[in-house]
C-alpha cells in the first residue's frame, strides 16, 4: 500500500493440526521486516475472526491472540456471521461464545465484536456490527492511519465526516 491507503492482510486460518509456531514465526518475520519500512506497509490492527457457528474458541486460537498482542499489535476479536433474534438481539449461542472468550482474559482491545456483514433477507435479519467494528478499529489504530481507514471504507459515512472535520 502507498501512503494514505489502508492495507488489508489476510492470513490462513488456524485449523486443527495447524503449525501454530510456524504461522507465528512467519507473522513475526513479516511484522519485524515492515516495522522499519513505511507506515503504510505495517500492520496496525488485527481482527481475529471467529465464526459464530463454531461455538467455541480453540486453545491454539487463544495462544495466537496472546502472541500477536505481545507483538504490540492491537487485537480486536470479531464474532462473524452472528445471527440476531427478530427483536435485534444477539443470538444466545453467540453470546455464550463471547462469554467464553471474555473468561480467557485475552489481551484484546475492548469487548468482543458481533458482526454480520451480509443480511439474510429470507430470515429478515439485517447486516449489523460493521459501524461499531470500524469505530473500534479507528480508536486503536495509530493517528496517521485513521484518515486512510475513514477514506477507504464505504460503510460508515459518519466516520468519514468526523475524520474529514479533523483535517
Amino acid at each position: 500500500p502507498s501512503a494514505g491507503t489502508v492495507g488489508i492482510f489476510d492470513t490462513k486460518g488456524l485449523e486443527l493440526g495447524s503449525d501454530l509456531e510456524s504461522m507465528l514465526d512467519d507473522l513475526r518475520g513479516f511484522v519485524d521486516r515492515n516495522r522499519i519500512g513505511p507506515v503504510a506497509d505495517q500492520i496496525h490492527v488485527i481482527w481475529y475472526c471467529i465464526r459464530a457457528g463454531d461455538n467455541r474458541i480453540q486453545p491454539a486460537e487463544a495462544a495466537f491472540i496472546r502472541n500477536v498482542a505481545a507483538m504490540q499489535i492491537p487485537v480486536l476479536v470479531v464474532i462473524t456471521q452472528t445471527p440476531v433474534t427478530p427483536a435485534g438481539e444477539i443470538h444466545a449461542e453467540a453470546g455464550i461464545l463471547a462469554e467464553q472468550i471474555r473468561l480467557l482474559a485475552l489481551p484484546i482491545r475492548g469487548d468482543v465484536r458481533f458482526v454480520s456483514a451480509l443480511g439474510d433477507d429470507f430470515a429478515g435479519v439485517p447486516a449489523h456490527g460493521l459501524d461499531a467494528l470500524l469505530d473500534a478499529t479507528s480508536a486503536v489504530a495509530p493517528e496517521g492511519v485513521r484518515n486512510a481507514l475513514a477514506a477507504a471504507q464505504l460503510v460508515n459515512q459518519r466516520l468519514k465526516r468526523e475524520r474529514a472535520m479533523t483535517i
